[in-house]
């Protein structure tokens, strides 16, 4: 008697998981889009990547939570974020003449 010998593929599936760190908006208020201070856990809004996308320096006011820190202290001396500060607000007014 001949037997049937079955193999059987066990396929695994690796799951990735994605971390998000969370976010905070270190840049001034701009209102209806965005409060300075705002913590984000789980992505941008729509609303700010669209403004971020008009206006790119809004993007780089969108820190890491490990990176807090040092940018409000470049913000406080003047450093590289301050720049990105200044557009911000070049945006926030040029929007609210409208």
């Amino acid at each position: 008697m001949t037997t049937k010998s079955e193999t059987k593929t066990v396929v695994k599936q690796k799951s990735v998981v994605k971390e998000v760190e969370t976010k905070v908006y270190v840049g001034p208020t701009i209102p209806g889009v965005v409060t300075e201070g705002t913590i984000y856990n789980n992505g941008i809004p729509e609303v700010l990547d669209a403004v971020a996308k008009e206006e790119p320096a809004i993007n780089s006011l969108i820190v890491k939570i490990s990176y807090l820190a040092k940018a409000r202290n470049e913000l406080k001396n003047n450093g590289p974020m301050s720049i990105f500060y200044a557009k911000a607000l070049e945006y926030k007014e040029k929007k609210g003449d409208k």
